[in-house]
Order: structure tokens, then sequence, then C-alpha cells
């Protein structure tokens, strides 16, 4: 996935003054975005501009209520209003669709934001990719709106010392933006075990997306995963040698990916310098959070919500970020299932995985 990465200096808010986020195309030295401070009417103000010199957002403390600090445009209409909950994260309310909530030590400026489909879109780091001291580095995805984030990035600066707020949240207008940001599918709780078949539930918990059939074949097992119509898509099968493996392959039995699970329990996916896939979590409970190379979000797994799904009692949800590789998704939840049970190894990652 795409990535657009800027940074910025880490101390980079106090009173009064201004500072830049910079573009990493030229080191980290080029300007993408100015900050100024202003303190309009006993509010504090920062106006954010591009590297033209132009006005693209106003973020504003609100005095009433508190906790609250508002982003406009340039025509001074209100794009977002960014909210510091009693629990320490923050909401950015834009609308039904482009929420952000964002979760770290925003004071030491590690930050994690996630939009309303629960998967991560950015996060604010150390500066690992260049080096250049006493500097955090953001990597946003780059199908966001990358000075929306940065904005945001602002406002919960700011609001980082305001002890928040218990107001609820719009869950309903959540849990449907939830659906719009992530392709959701149903699978039942106890959903592997030898000798069963299932099948994995487009949203609405009644169309099949996938079927998953399983065979036992040279005393290892086998799983096939089809499509509604049938066609096998890709084959997980587990491998003898070493242990603690499973293997993806695809119709014709080439390798798509080797499945291991880590003496920490953890599981890599490793598919190829840029696809691999992390998944961390309780499987055996089935909840699980799947990240790329970078760190961010590309589906999880948790009981459903009956919110989204009223008929979901007894079921797992699985939301896969829209521009993941769906088929490989599900073929790799599978083959964790079938590891939960293993003790995992040790071995360093990247190390060469031999032919069984």
């Amino acid at each position: 996935m795409a990535m657009n990465t800027y940074l910025m200096r880490k101390q980079w808010m106090s009173l009064g003054d201004d500072f830049v986020f910079n573009s990493t195309e030229e080191d980290g030295e080029g300007v993408a975005f100015t900050v100024d401070n202003k303190i309009l009417h006993l509010r504090e103000t920062y106006y954010m501009g591009d590297a033209d010199g132009n006005t693209l957002y106003k973020i504003m403390e609100r005095n009433i209520p508190n906790h609250r600090v508002v982003i406009y445009d340039d025509d001074e209409e209100k794009v977002a209003v960014v909210r510091k909950r009693g629990d320490g994260t923050y909401w950015a309310h834009v609308d039904d669709e482009r929420d952000l909530f964002v979760s770290g030590d925003v004071e030491s400026g590690d930050m994690t934001f996630s939009n309303v489909g629960g998967l991560n879109v950015a996060r604010m780091t150390d500066a690992w990719l260049f080096a250049i001291g006493d500097m955090k580095q953001i990597d946003i995805r780059a199908d966001q709106e990358d000075s929306l984030i940065l904005a945001v990035t602002v406002a919960c600066q700011y609001l980082a010392g305001d002890e928040g707020d218990d107001d609820d949240d719009d869950e309903e207008q959540i849990g449907l933006g939830a659906i719009l940001f992530a392709s959701a599918y149903l699978l039942r709780n106890a959903w592997l075990s030898i000798g069963d078949d299932f099948v994995i539930n487009k949203i609405g918990g009644e169309d099949v997306g996938w079927y998953v059939n399983h065979k036992a074949l040279r005393l290892r097992q086998y799983y096939h995963l089809e499509n509604e119509d049938g066609d096998t898509i890709l084959k997980i099968r587990e491998r003898v040698a070493p242990r603690h493996r499973m293997i993806i392959e695809d119709p014709d039995g080439e390798k798509v990916a080797v499945v291991r699970k880590r003496g920490d329990g953890s599981y890599w996916c490793h598919v190829d310098d840029e696809r691999d896939i992390f998944a961390e979590g309780d499987a055996s409970e089935n909840k699980l959070e799947l990240s790329n190379l970078l760190g961010l979000n590309v589906a999880s797994m948790s009981e459903a919500d009956l919110k989204l799904f009223p008929d979901g009692d007894g079921f797992n949800m699985v939301r896969v970020r829209g521009d993941q590789e769906e088929d490989l998704i599900m073929a790799l939840l599978v083959a964790v299932q079938y590891l939960v049970d293993d003790e995992g190894d040790d071995e360093s990652d990247g190390e060469s995985e031999g032919e069984d």
C-alpha cells in the first residue's frame, strides 16, 4: 500500500510557535505544509497552509463545550470537530464517512489514526525512514486526505493536556461508517475443526463470499478456499518440516505465501517483500488485528457487531480494507486458526523458508 510520509520536529507545538510539516521527497527538507499560531479573541488559533502560503484550514479551540477544537476551511466552513474523550482517545467528527479516531501517547507524538471501520489510516512515530535527529515521522495511507489528517494531528496535540469528557459518541453513525470503510464478512465462532467445512458470508450474513472445504490428503490437512461458484481460489495446507507453518498455494500448486506462528504467539504471513502480513491478538478467541509491513491495519476479526448484524449472534466479523487482497486475507485467517494451538518457534524472520 502506497504511503505519504512527512517529518516534523519533536518539540513541534508550543504557545505562540510556528512550525512546518516537511515533505520526504527532498530528504525531509522540503516544506509541505506550514502551521502559524495566532491568539485571536482569547482563543488559540492555528492557520495551516500549503507550501505556497495558501491557507487550507483554521484550527481553533472551542470554549463551550470544552475539550473541543474546530477545524474550518479557508471559507470559514466547519470541516471537523475534534474532541478528547474521557479515556484519553480523540474523535475527529467530519461527516458520516470520514471520521477519524486517534489513540496513543499524543503528548509524546506517538499516535495512531483509524477510520470508522477501525482500520488504521496513519501513524506518527519517531523518525526512522531518514537519519534526521529530533524529528517525528507521520505515515499516511495514499488514499487519505493528508492535509486533513495533519490538521487533526495539530488539534489533538493542542488537546493533549485536556482531561477530556465522557459524552456519548454517535454509535449508530460510527457503525454505519464501518460498513462504508471496509468490506465486512461473517463466519461462525466455532469455525475450524478437523473434517468440517464452513462458509464465509458476505455483509448481511446471508450471501456466501467463500466456501472453505476441508480435506485430509497424505496425512496432511488441506483446506480449499472456493468462491461462491465453487471454483478453487487458494489451497491452504499444513507443512510437516519445519513445523509451525501453513502453506498457501494457488489452484496450480504454486506457493503464494507461508504462514508461521512465532514463539510470541503472533503470526507472520510471508508473501513477498511488499505484501507480508502480520497477525496479532488472541486467535483462540477469534480476536485478531492484521497489519502490513508499515504496521498499519489491513484487516481485523472480532465478535460480530449486533448493531450492524442483528442476526450475527454466534458469529465473528471480519473487516478488510478495501484495497487488500480479500482472498489472501481469508486464507491467512484459515491458516492462523489451524495453527492456534501450535507452540510456535523463535526462528528469525526473513530466514529462508525451504520446501518440505
